[in-house]
Formats: structure tokens, C-alpha cells, sequence
């Protein structure tokens, strides 16, 4: 890192970690944060546009940090978020839904859906209940703690 660049800034974060020449970066990054097991780190990453195209003209217009997949298919969104922004958990879960539902087209199987993670860095507390600064989500039965689905993954780092 170049002292006196702040990794925290938009445009830096995004020339860090969102550029060709720095993909590895990026999938050191998402492999230290998602932990897998031996022999499951990700051996390719492929950048995509962060633009989420709307459908009409009404809709919202979302413009992620960096959006990418791996080799198995699976998609990320790699988010820094340096403000308290107002329902951010929301915000971020319609980044999910969004990036999620774009995997398929017309005349596709449900099969072909791949798991969607998001990663945020955000430079406050979103959940003080929390000890962690590390916090997981996913798709949970409530009583017995049984997944719904691999599919939805959010990761939310707590740095202030």
C-alpha cells in the first residue's frame, strides 16, 4: 500500500482490490474471509461489471464496489462502507438479491444458481449486541439452526 492512501476510500478500495492487475489481491482478501477448507481456496476470480442493470425505468439504480465471480460460478460483492448509512443491512441485502437473481435467463433451471456472497467492511458497528467483529450470516430454520440454503452468504466486518 502506498503510505498515505487510505484503503477506506472508495477509489482506492476499488484500485486495491477491483482491478485486473490486483485480482489476486482480491481472492486472497475473500479466501481470508471465508475461511474454507484445504483444498477449496479460490484459484481464479473474474471481475465484473459493478453496475446492476435496471430492468426498467423506475427501477433502482445500484452500483456496486467490486463484483466478481470464481471458477465455480459463485458471485461476490465486495463492499467498503466508510459512513453509518441508514438501514445499510437492508441496502446490502437487496445488492444480494439483485446480483443473485441475475444468474439466471430465460428458459434456465434453478439448478444452474450459484451461491452469492456478500462481503461488507464497514468503518462502524452495525450490530454492538456482538462481541465479534467478524459476523456471518445465512439463511437459518430458527429452532433447529438448519440451513435453507448455501446459497446466501453475508459477511459483515465490523472496523472501526
Amino acid at each position: 500500500m502506498i503510505p498515505g492512501i487510505d484503503p477506506t476510500v472508495d477509489y482506492a478500495f476499488k484500485h486495491v482490490f477491483g482491478r485486473e492487475p490486483t485480482r489476486a489481491i482480491l481472492i486472497d482478501v475473500i479466501d481470508s474471509v471465508l475461511n474454507p477448507a484445504p483444498g477449496h481456496r479460490i484459484r481464479e476470480i473474474e471481475l465484473l461489471n459493478p453496475f446492476n442493470p435496471k430492468e426498467a425505468l423506475d427501477d433502482k439504480l445500484s452500483v456496486l464496489d467490486i463484483k466478481a465471480r470464481d471458477e465455480s460460478g459463485r458471485q461476490f460483492n465486495i463492499e467498503m462502507q466508510m459512513l453509518a448509512f441508514r438501514y445499510y443491512e437492508k441496502r446490502i441485502l437487496y445488492y444480494w438479491a439483485k446480483l443473485h437473481q441475475q444468474q439466471l435467463h430465460e428458459g434456465q433451471d434453478y439448478l444452474e444458481l450459484r451461491p452469492t456472497v456478500s462481503i461488507s467492511f464497514l468503518d462502524h458497528v452495525l450490530f454492538p449486541q456482538v462481541p465479534d467483529y467478524h459476523l456471518r450470516f445465512r439463511l437459518l430454520e430458527e429452532s433447529h439452526r438448519t440451513a435453507f440454503t448455501e446459497d446466501l452468504e453475508l459477511h459483515l466486518l465490523e472496523l472501526p
